[in-house]
Formats: structure tokens, sequence, C-alpha cells
């Protein structure tokens, strides 16, 4: 089972055109005052690079596998994890209600073993429904069509180790990701200038 290509352009279409808009809008400001057009460019370009090669890496890695006796969950980045077909209790769904974000809530599918231990999780709307279909009926559970809305914590305590340390913080991700892009910023500027 792989992420569906489909799925994700359903997910993210409307962001790429907000994000299309705004980038056009600041290209044109650009083009008034010539001196920031090179850093403004600079920084798209970055920033475009970074978004296409995650992608990238999503698509040509991201895998589920289920044979006769493992379960093999694969990440972008290429790490797996691999576990006893036995030791997997059902598949459950959930919308994790995240309230600083302005996109919609994302719908987790979580592989969880018999003592409910979360094995790893999934966002359900990056990949083919009838993917997600089978794989629920292959190990147990209920339909996803109407998952119940929890919070990150009330996840967590229904199925504790499904998030790795970065999904449980992503908020301490994102100030860590902002001062390193910010360095790298500042850096550039001296470099620059």
């Amino acid at each position: 089972m792989r992420p569906s290509i489909g799925q994700t352009g359903k997910v993210i279409g409307g962001a790429l055109l907000v994000g299309g808009g705004y980038v056009a809008v600041r290209f044109a400001r650009a083009s008034q005052v010539p001196s920031g057009r090179p850093l403004f460019i600079g920084l798209i370009g970055v920033t475009l690079a970074l978004v296409v090669v995650g992608y990238l890496l999503f698509f040509a890695r991201a895998r589920i596998e289920v044979d006769g006796e493992r379960v093999l969950k694969v990440s972008a980045l290429g790490g797996g994890r691999s576990f006893a077909r036995s030791a997997v209790g059902g598949v459950a769904f959930r919308v994790v209600h995240q309230p600083l974000s302005r996109a919609p809530d994302p719908t987790f599918g979580v592989v969880y073993g018999r003592d409910r231990q979360g094995l790893f999780i999934f966002s359900a709307r990056l990949w083919d429904p009838a993917d997600v279909r089978r794989l629920t009926s292959l190990f147990g559970g209920r339909d996803p069509e109407v998952p119940p809305t929890v919070s990150r914590r009330e996840f967590e305590r229904e199925f504790p180790g499904a998030f790795n340390v970065w999904e449980r913080h992503p908020y301490v991700l994102g100030v860590l990701l902002t001062i390193v892009l910010l360095a790298g910023l500042i850096l550039f500027v001296s470099w620059k200038g």
C-alpha cells in the first residue's frame, strides 16, 4: 500500500491555490523594489525545493506492507518499523483536533497492538480509500468514514506510543524549524551583504 497522489492532490489543492496567489502577489511587489528581488526569489526557491523534495521522498519511499507474517511501515525518510502480524490488534481512525492550525483537522489511522499500544500511524487522507479499507478489513476495525474527534492528548492516552516525539510535539518542531530557517536567513543576508 502506497500513498495516493490523487488523494494528496485533493488535500493540498486549496493550499496550492492560496500559496500560489501569495507568491504571485509577492513577485509583483518584488518587481517594484529590485533590491529585494534576489533575496525573495532565493527564499521562495529554497522553500519550494524543500517542499518538492519532501513530497518526492514521501511518494517514493513511504509504504505499508502486509504479508503472511509481518507488517512493515516505511517512512518517507526510509526508516522502517516491522511488527509480527499476530501482534496487531486492529486499526482505528481518529480526527485529531489541532487548535492552533488553520488547516482542517487531520484524520489519522493507527495500527495498534493487542495491548492497545500504538504501533504506527498514517494520515488516512493521503492514502487511497480502497487501500485503507483493505487494511482495516485485514486487521479488524471500524469504517474510517466518520471517526470520532479527539485531542492529541486523548489520542496518545488511547494509543500510547503511536506518535513519535515530533508528532507528539509539533509546535516544538515548528519553533525549531523556524529558528533554523531564521539562522539560515541571517547567514545568507550577512554573506550577501
